[in-house]
């Protein structure tokens, strides 16, 4: 088994430097113990070779003396320790243990063997070889318990390892490990009831890939990764997860086990014919630790000639508008904003962003924040993806006109009409003329940023007059990954960073970096939240929207500073609290 990882830079070489300074030290009296003694006269030579009188040693004889052979094992078991330290400390950080504890027990461990060794006798070195092993065994042992099967040191997997780099022992490489970690509490199933459990039942060759299946659905669990992808590289297969809208290598495995796990899934997923696996999709569901039963897409294609394993998670954040508007990061101005627009009996607030910015889930949350009790809500064309209490679903029908069904909706008498795409003119003209003479209207438009998204609704609208009418502000957004709060590492920012971005250098915020766990597949980010902007609707943006084909540019220009805050603004702010990355938001802006 191979783990892709970032690799780990060593952290200690400071202690290094000491060691090393300590140790030049001993050759330089060891070197000076050796040293010629000076002549002595004649007269003195009878006096110089009688006895001495006592074994001290006097001046010029040297005081200081160890031998080459003790050097070598002071300086072996120090380099071994310091190694040890610095391995434990990364490898810690990486699995998401607490490294400080961990590290400072083998530091301190080893400075107090060091210290015996060169202070009093350099044999103490066995003993701080001795102590260090104990120290790293214990480590192992705590790390193994929290670690993968497949990722434990010197576990069955890692021995394999090790054999297949050695020539003459790659057949030992080639056996599969016997030893396994008990078996979760964890049922993968069919719609018909089928088991993991029963097609090893059937056939017992499949038993290792159903307990891989298993471990690697837990980890895209954890992970809350939304996607599985195992699929042919050369002579391996690698396992890959879609995580916050990132693809991430997480492994790589052999190609018998790969297969093998490839025709479990097809026969749990019904995609199988004649005994032989076949391209298509399916679903089976996984009873995931503390979170119930889950549906998972299965979809077996090919690339290449290769098959490959597509496996579709559940959407994690899909009650996510529950919980409001602040969680989603909405900054606390745009949110007053935001507020005082749904405090009106008219008037729409349009959310715009590429697909998969997060628009749908803004509009729940805002219609969330709208009084059920005293306003009748309307959803339109969110039928069954999403809910809200006391919120009534309609579903766009396909068989007859929009405008139709659409009068059908208005004899309800709804207070607000909540619409997931305004992108087709008819339902624009439909949502703005509903904000002029009705109720209120929560819209998406699909487009780069709020400049744009109006200049494009005033197209579809025909009519500028209306879009100045209606809309009071347009909210842009996009999603960008948070920083993981397991291994992040807190930073002191460039001080010519902080003048570029304009921000005071006495009081620059929190500011970390990535660094990477396995909670967080290496990546040093977990979870996202949102950039947003907002456009306000003053009188000379009316003005930029009643000129014939209002450019995004003049919009821009017209609204300055005061009406127009940009998600650039807001991902610095997030910055500097400490939530994500400059490199991040640029990263996602420059998209």
């Amino acid at each position: 088994m191979t783990t892709l990882t970032h690799a780990r830079p060593r952290r200690l070489n400071v202690a290094f430097a000491v060691v090393l300074l300590s140790l030049l030290l001993l050759a330089s009296g060891a070197a000076f113990a050796q040293e010629a003694p000076p002549e002595v006269p004649p007269e003195a030579a009878a006096a110089e070779a009688a006895p001495a009188p006592t074994d001290s040693a006097g001046p010029g004889q040297g005081a200081f003396y160890i031998n080459p052979l003790w050097l070598a094992l002071v300086a072996i078991a120090a380099g071994v320790w310091l190694y040890a330290a610095s391995w434990v400390c990364d490898d810690a950080k990486g699995v998401g243990m607490g490294f400080p504890t961990h590290t400072s027990v083998l530091l301190g461990v080893g400075w107090l063997g060091f210290l015996l060794a060169t202070l009093v006798h350099a044999a103490f070195g066995f003993l701080l070889l001795l102590m260090v092993a104990a120290c790293f065994a214990i480590y192992v042992v705590l790390r193994n318990r929290v670690v993968p099967e497949r990722h434990r040191l010197l576990g069955a997997y890692h021995w394999a390892e090790m054999f297949a780099r050695v020539p003459g022992l790659n057949k030992f490489a080639a056996m599969k490990p016997r030893v396994r970690a008990p078996r979760p509490s964890f049922v993968i199933k069919n719609a018909a009831g089928r088991t993991a459990d029963d097609v090893v039942a059937e056939r017992p060759a499949l038993s290792e890939a159903a307990d891989t299946l298993i471990e690697f659905v837990l980890r895209a669990g954890a992970t809350k990764s939304r996607r599985i992808r195992i699929q042919p590289a050369g002579e391996q297969f690698v396992l890959q997860f879609v995580m916050d809208g990132v693809l991430h290598n997480v492994e790589a495995f052999e190609t018998e086990l790969g297969n093998q796990i490839l025709a479990l899934a097809a026969d749990l997923a019904g995609l199988t014919q004649i005994g032989r696996m076949r391209r298509g999709s399916g679903q089976v569901f996984a009873d995931l630790p503390g979170m119930g039963q889950a549906d998972v897409g299965v979809q077996i294609a090919a690339a290449a000639g290769k098959p490959i394993l597509m496996l579709a998670m559940p959407d994690w954040t899909h009650d996510l508008h529950r919980s409001g508007l602040e969680p989603l990061g909405v900054h606390e101005s745009i949110i007053k904003r935001m507020k005082a627009t749904l405090g009106q009996n008219r008037g729409a607030l349009v959310v715009c962003g590429p697909p998969e910015s997060g628009k749908t889930t803004t509009l729940l949350a805002l219609a969330g924040s709208i009084d059920a009790f005293t306003t009748d809500i309307a959803l339109l064309g969110l039928a069954g993806r999403h809910k809200l209490e006391h919120v009534r679903d309609w579903e766009i029908p396909t068989d007859r006109p929009f405008s139709t069904f659409y009068e059908e909706l208005l004899r309800e008498g709804p207070g607000a009409v909540v619409l997931d795409s305004l992108d087709d003119a008819e339902h624009a003209q439909k949502a703005l003329h509903f904000a002029c003479e009705e109720g209120l209207s929560l819209g998406g438009v699909t487009a780069a940023d709020a400049p744009h998204g109006l200049a494009l609704l005033a197209k579809l609208a025909g009519d500028p007059e209306m879009v100045n009418r209606a809309v009071t502000c347009v909210v842009t957004q996009r999603l960008v990954r948070k920083l993981c709060a397991a291994c992040r590492e807190e930073v002191e920012p460039n001080p010519a960073l902080l003048k570029k971005l304009s921000i005071d250098p006495e009081d620059p915020g929190t500011w970390y970096r990535p660094v990477g766990c396995e909670s967080c597949l290496g990546s040093g980010y977990q979870g996202r939240t949102g950039l947003f902007g907002m456009l306000i609707l003053t009188e000379p943006v009316k003005d930029v929207l009643r000129t014939p084909e209002a450019r995004p540019e003049a919009i821009r220009d017209a609204a300055g500073k005061a009406a127009f805050r940009t998600m650039y603004q807001d991902g610095i702010a997030k910055v500097t609290a400490g939530v994500t990355t400059l490199e991040e938001v640029r990263r996602v802006l420059k998209s």
